[in-house]
């Protein structure tokens, strides 16, 4: 029962990074088909520009192989969200005829998805729907609508609080008191870096990742992670967007620390809002020991491998710059060079293609 439990607090930990951050999907794929213990996971993003189909699924290899998948998806016509989210689970034959068509031709392997079913999590702008397709035995099918059931109503206040802190203007008193019950790792600041709240696991988290609290701001020790810091806090503020930031602890482990701007009124309920930013932390598991298969680092300069590592540990060009002894004109150049021959448009792509990937093992001299 301890080890459900704590595999349920993993898939919660995990969509509240999911809600600020998007891109971390794969990551809730992976602790929901854990948790569930099924043939396949399969998430529907769904906006009204686009819908996109995210998978974990078993390889020939067996349960212990995975692998996953992405495809896109025209926005499918019936889909009732408010009469599919009224039950819960439902049968993955419930969902309109062409939608069937298109994940059952898309989605690999030979699953059954006559005994699939499914969960509308999320019934607003931003959907997330659930698909599950159980193993063989119907032992782990009921195990797996059990699980689901119990786990509906955690996915839906995780996404639907951050949603709410992300797009209302909330009373200062309730934002703290959301802070404080959060189960993942987080700070509240202002737009000066000053700790407005923050709830226990912070601070157990705090000297591990090298963070203090310096005449009432939130920092870092180490000098090229504070500048970083106070960079992204500002962005983060200013642009009311959200920002994510790599940082190393003492100890050598990665956190990813993901900037979430928020309104909120203190006191009395007329004037402006008064600007703050949420920040949750996530530990970093490294994956893969080299780049991703499609790119070699060969085709880069050894400076040009320094401004990568720098950019995939969380600096930015003027840190970047600093480190190296070079101008920061110099680093964006370097910028430029490296998105032209990685393939990507934007460092937010790059960056997110090398997120599972250690930068140490660059050997730079950044950090």
């Amino acid at each position: 029962m301890d080890e459900d439990i704590d595999q349920l607090l993993a898939v919660v930990d995990a969509a509240h990074v999911c809600a600020l951050d998007p891109s971390h999907l794969p990551r809730l794929l992976e602790f929901l088909n854990r948790y569930l213990g099924a043939a396949g996971v399969h998430v529907v993003h769904a906006t009204p520009q686009r819908w996109e189909l995210h998978a974990l699924c078993e390889s020939e290899a067996g349960a212990d192989s995975w692998y996953r998948r992405r495809w896109s998806l025209p926005p499918a016509s019936g889909f009732d969200l408010a009469r599919m989210a009224a039950r819960q689970p439902f049968s993955f034959a419930e969902f309109p005829a062409a939608f069937r068509s298109h994940v059952e031709n898309q989605a690999p392997g030979e699953e059954d998805w006559s005994s699939g079913f499914a969960s509308v999590v999320v019934t607003e702008t931003n959907c997330l729907a659930l698909i599950i397709v159980p193993r063989c035995e119907r032992l782990a099918a009921e195990t797996a609508r059990c699980r689901l059931h119990r786990l509906h109503p955690c996915l839906h206040r995780t996404f639907m609080s951050m949603k709410q802190m992300a797009e209302h203007v909330l009373p200062m008193e309730v934002v703290g008191a959301m802070v404080r019950r959060l189960p993942v790792t987080c700070i509240l600041i202002d737009t000066a870096g000053r700790c407005v709240e923050r709830n226990d696991a912070w601070t157990k988290l705090q000297p591990k990742i090298g963070m203090k609290i310096t005449a009432g701001r939130a920092g870092f020790e180490d000098p090229h992670a504070q500048v970083s810091w106070y960079t992204a806090v500002y962005e983060a503020a200013r642009d009311l967007a959200h920002i994510s930031v790599n940082v190393s602890s003492p100890q050598g482990r990665q956190w990813k620390a993901h900037l979430q701007p928020l309104l909120c009124r203190a006191g009395l309920p007329y004037g402006p809002p008064l600007r703050f930013v949420l920040v949750v932390f996530e530990e970093r598991t490294w994956g893969a020991s080299s780049p991703p298969s499609s790119f070699s680092v060969d085709k880069l300069t050894p400076a040009e491998v320094d401004v990568l590592s720098g950019l995939l540990q969380g600096y930015t060009a003027r840190v970047i710059a600093r480190a190296r002894g070079a101008s920061v004109n110099t680093v964006r150049s370097q910028i430029v060079a490296i998105l032209g021959k990685t393939g990507h448009r934007s460092q937010k792509e790059l960056i997110a293609t090398f997120s599972a990937f250690d930068p140490r093992s660059l050997g730079s001299r950044v950090g």
